[in-house]
């Protein structure tokens, strides 16, 4: 029985520390969201990768 209290806590844990990160998570992906979106506009452009 105390795995199943260590996993409980180790979740309660987490989520504690994800919600706290939340916000950060949120910048930095909105960041790495813009990137990728750039990125992908540039791959359709080209007509190598389509053929792939």
């Amino acid at each position: 029985m105390p795995f199943i209290g260590g996993i409980i806590l180790i979740f309660i844990l987490a989520f504690i520390l994800w919600s706290l990160m939340f916000p950060l998570f949120n910048k930095i992906g909105s960041r790495i969201l813009k990137k990728y979106n750039k990125f992908k506009q540039e791959e359709n452009g080209d007509e190598k990768f389509k053929d792939v």
